[in-house]
């Protein structure tokens, strides 16, 4: 279970200044201040990760043909 400590924790309504976060099976388990193990992150800056599902196509087909096959094969 990786965690980090001593980053400045990225949170939607805030910045925790010194704070870390704990990690299971892919997923945040623990955010705040009181997480003292893991890596040290030295005061950089940790944010969750952003996947971007924008997309135009894939797999030779592109969503702009408009068509029901371009569709199935993306």
């Amino acid at each position: 279970m990786p965690s980090f400590r001593n980053a400045r924790v990225i949170l939607p309504d805030r910045v925790l200044p010194s704070a870390g976060i704990t990690v299971e099976d892919a997923r945040i388990t623990a955010v705040g201040e009181g997480v003292r193990d893991g890596e040290d992150l030295g005061g950089k800056y940790l944010a969750p990760g952003f996947v971007d599902l924008h997309v135009h196509g894939g797999d030779g087909a592109d969503l702009m043909d408009n068509t029901a096959e371009a569709f199935r094969t993306i």
